[in-house]
Formats: structure tokens, sequence, C-alpha cells
């Protein structure tokens, strides 16, 4: 029972019952029990009373409270009027709140454990001998807030069960207590002890912790709500070190929300299992891809409460150009120069022979082998006697001059000189030595 509820009640009371309160020597308790949650306030209602007989005469003195004590006598107290022996463990923490005559209620602050146990309340009068304690006191117990969670499907909650938490303590109940509710640290409306979830979800789960209203201090432990469904949102995603070509590598990685988590992983290709070739976990790696890996993927993830299959990807392998190391360029570069030599020293010899033979035949031993060379020779490359022999008669020792030229029949117009025979033409040489 909160403060405020327990003073109005004890208002009331006091309102109800003047007549037994009045002439008797008597302590009041409106609650024998009472549940405190750590780090709270407590506040514990109490009136007494003492004979009229006495009139003016009789004044009480001093009041006092005492914990787990019998009566209150040469002890420390929770609580003194005159201040005096106050137990360390309540300096500063307890408050007695006697305001008006005949209420003694008590205020303790910041509960601890230790603070369980019994307490009473005893005043004393001018009197000799006129005092009174009140028996047998207050029983207080310190207790910890907790939530307590229960489903439908046990103590593994799933998507569409029904799942409620309840604030309370371990030892005793709260009554008319207003509780506030936090998810993940985050404020929750609504004051009630229970938080029901007719039709929970995946987005009900959370932290949970409750605390009375107002009072973050006294929070409970947090209670784990895990919801769990079967996989969803499966999906392949492909990793690699550049382009996908053959020879180089290719991770390809399987996600899926699924609580609890995915317990197996099967590979497809093309839609047939991959597994036997190492496809059986969250990755399928594939080290020196070739064409043949080409094609399109996907897996196939499973939970104790379903299974579902991701998108195919498509994996397309590029034929890798070939490359050439420095060595392979130099031993080629150096076998086509050697080629490249050899071609050009055949061509140069070839040349060289050849023209050696157009030589030779304009030395010729006779006119008319001489004349035999010249035209072999001219006819093989197409050139006229002058431009091919010119040369080779003016670098000669004997200088060769034309004296005349008969000839003994008469050509036809059409006919050149080089349809002529040799044997037809008769050629007088003079010959003068250098």
């Amino acid at each position: 029972m909160e403060a405020r509820d327990t003073l109005h009640f004890w208002g009331l009371t006091l309102v109800i019952l003047p007549g037994v309160l009045g002439g008797e020597w008597a302590v009041w308790y409106p609650e024998k029990h009472i549940c405190a949650v750590r780090r709270s306030t407590v506040i514990i209602p109490c009136s007494y009373d003492h004979p009229d007989k006495y009139g003016k005469t009789l004044k009480v003195q001093r009041t006092m409270w005492c914990h787990a004590h019998e009566n209150c006598i040469d002890t420390k107290y929770v609580c003194h009027s005159d201040n005096k022996n106050i137990s360390p463990e309540f300096k500063d923490r307890a408050e007695c709140l006697v305001k008006e005559q005949k209420n003694c209620t008590l205020k303790i602050n910041d509960i601890k454990g230790k603070d369980s146990g019994n307490y009473k309340f005893r005043f004393e009068t001018n009197k000799h001998g006129q005092i009174w304690t009140g028996h047998p006191g207050v029983d207080l117990q310190v207790s910890e807030l907790q939530v307590e969670m229960t489903s439908s499907k046990g103590n593994e909650p799933r998507e569409g069960s029904f799942v409620s938490l309840n604030c309370n303590t371990k030892s005793c109940s709260l009554t008319q207590q207003e509780i506030t509710w936090y998810k993940n640290s985050m404020l929750l409306p609504g004051t009630n002890a229970t938080l029901h979830f007719n039709n929970v979800s995946y987005l009900h789960s959370g932290n949970y912790s409750c605390a009375l209203k107002d009072n973050i201090n006294t929070s409970s432990p947090q209670v784990i709500l895990d919801v769990q469904y079967p996989p969803r949102n499966t999906s392949v995603s492909v990793s690699s070190y550049g382009d996908i070509v053959e020879g180089s590598s290719v991770t390809l990685t399987c996600s899926s929300n699924a609580n609890p988590p995915v317990q197996r992983y099967t590979w497809f290709k093309n839609n047939a299992s991959v597994t036997s070739e190492g496809g059986s976990g969250q990755s399928y790696s594939i080290t020196n891809v070739t064409s043949e890996d080409s094609g399109q993927y996907h897996c196939e993830v499973i939970n104790k409460h379903g299974a579902e299959n991701s998108t195919a990807v498509t994996l397309t392998v590029a034929v890798k150009a070939k490359y050439y190391g420095p060595t392979v360029i130099i031993v080629v570069g150096t076998v086509l120069a050697v080629l490249a030599l050899i071609l050009i020293i055949f061509i140069y010899a070839v040349r060289r022979k050849a023209g050696a033979q157009r030589e030779e035949g304009c030395r010729g031993v006779g006119p008319k082998a001489a004349v035999d060379n010249i035209y072999a020779s001219t006819a093989e490359f197409n050139l006229p006697y002058t431009e091919h022999c010119e040369q080779n008669f003016s670098s000669q020792e004997e200088e060769i001059s034309y004296a005349t030229v008969n000839f003994k029949r008469q050509r036809s117009k059409r006919s050149s000189l080089r349809q002529e025979r040799p044997e037809d033409v008769a050629i007088i040489y003079s010959t003068v030595r250098a």
C-alpha cells in the first residue's frame, strides 16, 4: 500500500473510532505486516493514546521507535524525539512524523535489506512510570522487484503465442502499487503491474524491467523476452577480390534472420545440391574458379521452426587474358631478332650471288658468249643491255668500242632488236688496249 493510501486509511480510522482511541494506554498499527521494495521509501502509520483521568497534568515528553528490540529501553533507536542514541544504520534515513498529538507515523528512506524486522513505538510521559510500548509492533519485510514471464508456449515464446510479464517481489505481494515498465531502458506507457501480449511478435523482443512509479532506483533485474520464429529475409551475397575471372577465388555468403539461429545451411547450383562439394556452411568458397563454375546459386536455411530458400544469384566467370612474364617476353624477342637477322643475311647473300652472276655474264670469253650471257641475264631481270652491263664494261682494263654494225637482211618494221637472234648479227670488234 502506498504512503498516501495508508495515511488516508489511518485518517479515516481516527475519525470513525474516536471513542475507542480515548482513555486507554495504547498504540495502534493499521498494518501489522508491510512489504517494502529495496531502495524505496516506507511509511509505517501509527497512533497512540493515554487515559484522560490525569487531565492536563499528564503530558507526553518524548517518543521513539526501535528496531528488533523487545521493550525499546536502553537501545539504539530508529528515531527519537530528542534525537538521542540514534542507530548509525538509520541516521539521516528515518524520520518520526509527529506533527500532531497522538500521531506516531514513521518514515524510512532508501530501504535496505537489513532494515527487515520488527518495529515498535514507545512514548513516555511526565508522570513517573507512565510509559507505554506498542506490542507486538509492525513486521517489515524488504524484498526485490522481479519480472515473471509466462507464455502459452512454455519457456520458449513463439510468434503468435500469448505472453504476460508480471512485476512483483520475491516474497510478498505489492498491493495498490503503481508500476512503471521499461523496455531496453526506455519508459513504456501504463502503470499496471502486468503486461499482456496476446499475439506476440519478434518486435516485442527485448529486455524488460519494472520499478515503482517515480522511483527508477527500485528497478528490477532485466528479463529477456526472446520471441522465436522461423527463418526469414534469406539472401546470398557474392564477394571476390576484383573481377570474377578464371583462376580467382569467390565466396558466397548466406544471410538470414531466424530465432533460434539457423541450424543448417544447404547450397545449390542450378537447383542441384553442392553440399558434398563443401557448401554445407554459411559460406561457400570456390578457389581457382573456371568457366564451369558459372551458374545460378541459392541457399536453403533451416531452424527448428521452419525453412526458407534464398533468391538465386548468377555467377559469371570471365575468361582471363593470358599474361606472359618478363622472361617469356625477353626470350620471344630474342628469337624474333635472331630470325630477322638470319633473314637479312639470307636476302643479302641471294642478292650478292645474283649480282655476281650478272657480272660474270658481262665478262664472257667471247663476243657470242658475252652477248648470250647478257641476254640471259637481262632477260631474267627484265633489264636492257646498256643498263645491265654498262658499269661492268667500263670498269674493265680493256675498253670495248663498237666499230661497225652491218645487217645482212632487212628486218620487219614490227620486229625489235630483242627479237633478232645473235647468229643473224655480225659484229666486228676493234680492241684497243689502254
